[in-house]
């Protein structure tokens, strides 16, 4: 199932870099094909489970305030979500957050400056991202595919399917 998954979070890497768009295309057919084969091999349980990984991930995704990425890395987050269900899906979004933030401020500050980065920062936080900084467009799509790559290495290793309830 990873190689799956790693196929479709290559292909929305490479438009999200050509583009800066996640295609529909890419993250509507993850969804699906993570909600068939989560029913398919646990039953009724998997397709909750899976049903269950993709609202909360639209949800913690959506309400975060000052998280600025668009519908089609949330898209991309509910399909894999889809894969990993209610049980691993918070490992998977607490790696992405970090990994967000930490470019986010690389580029900050390498746009900025040091000084300037410490008042963004602390207005950022005032305000919980509530004004918009003049900040390049971070890509969605390498940051979930390298949250990925490592919340499968992390938690439970690559080879063994790494889908819900294993």
């Amino acid at each position: 199932m990873n190689s799956i998954l790693i196929l479709f979070l290559v292909v929305a890497t490479y438009t999200d870099i050509k583009e800066t768009k996640i295609k529909n295309n890419v993250t509507y057919p993850l969804i699906l094909i993570g909600l068939i084969t989560s029913t398919y091999i646990f039953g009724l349980n998997g397709f909750l489970s899976s049903l269950g990984g993709i609202t909360i991930s639209l949800l913690v995704v959506s309400l975060i305030p000052g998280f600025r990425h668009g519908g089609g890395d949330i898209k991309l987050a509910m399909g894999i979500s889809s894969f990993l269900g209610m049980s691993k899906i918070m490992y998977f979004l607490f790696i992405w957050f970090l990994l967000s933030i930490l470019i986010c401020n690389i580029k900050l500050i390498r746009s900025k400056g040091i000084r300037n980065f410490k008042n963004t920062l602390l207005n950022e936080i005032l305000t919980l991202g509530e004004i918009e900084e003049d900040i390049e467009r971070t890509l969605g799509a390498p940051i979930i595919l390298a949250a990925y790559i490592i919340t499968i290495i992390c938690f439970k290793g690559w080879s063994s399917g790494w889908i819900m309830f294993s």
